[in-house]
């Protein structure tokens, strides 16, 4: 399968390495800045090989016919970039989170659902052995009635995380600590539970970085349609 990578910043070298290791034909990758994708071309294993680098990637898919393209890019462009990349007709693994809102993501499964693409958010953490025992022991009833549930994730977000790239903790290109990094945990206490979120109250806040927008705390709590309870508390400040 032929495949593109659009994106080549920090998470873009795992990406690299998964679709070589997959047997992929990697034949572009995309950057606005051109020196990072070729910077990510020299990295140890992928010099000789002959990938066309794209400044514009709308030019890189009309060019090359990719059957698979990896989106990499700030979340706020997530939607955007998807949607063009299935309307060309490739199958989509796009970073988390795969929008940042509601009608975005909607917008992406209808058209990945009306070209018959498959549109994968990137949540590597459901692979992990732990979680996948977890999971199985839920799914079999091995662990009974749930009866609820407990999300913490706390982190250390200094200020030079996020003065390392303009886009983050911006509301319209990347969210908060709920968005970005505790979305994981988000995605696998959905994935592992057995009912549907019905209920949500929560509550966000920006306590310890005022150079940024979108909160570094959020709490919530969650009911399922199950009836299982749930909280979350995620914090970039510890």
């Amino acid at each position: 399968m032929r495949y593109g990578l659009i994106g080549c910043g920090r998470i873009a070298p795992r990406h690299l390495k998964a679709a070589y290791a997959s047997g992929m034909e990697v034949v572009a990758v995309c950057d606005r800045e051109e020196q990072q994708a070729q910077r990510l071309l020299s990295g140890e294993g992928y010099r000789g090989r002959t990938v066309g680098v794209y400044r514009d990637y709308q030019t890189m898919l009309q060019r090359e016919q990719l059957d698979v393209v990896a989106v990499a890019v700030p979340s706020g462009s997530h939607a955007s970039i998807a949607l063009d990349c299935l309307q060309a007709g490739a199958h989509v693994l796009v970073e988390k989170p795969m929008a940042l809102s509601l009608s975005d993501a909607d917008a992406m499964i209808r058209s990945a659902g009306e070209r018959g693409r498959y549109l994968i958010p990137c949540h590597q953490n459901r692979f992990n052995p732990a979680v996948l025992a977890l999971h199985r022991a839920v799914a079999e009833n091995r662990l009974g009635r749930l009866s609820h549930a407990a999300l913490t994730l706390r982190w250390n977000r200094k200020e030079d995380y996020y003065r390392q790239a303009a886009w983050r903790g911006r509301w319209a290109t990347d969210g908060g600590i709920l968005m970005n990094q505790c979305i994981h945990g988000i995605d696998l206490l959905r994935w592992i539970s057995r009912g549907e979120p019905v209920w949500v109250c929560g509550a966000l806040a920006r306590r310890m970085h005022p150079q940024i927008e979108a909160e570094d705390t959020g709490v919530a709590a969650i009911r399922f349609s199950d009836g299982m309870l749930a909280t979350v508390e995620a914090s970039g400040n510890i």
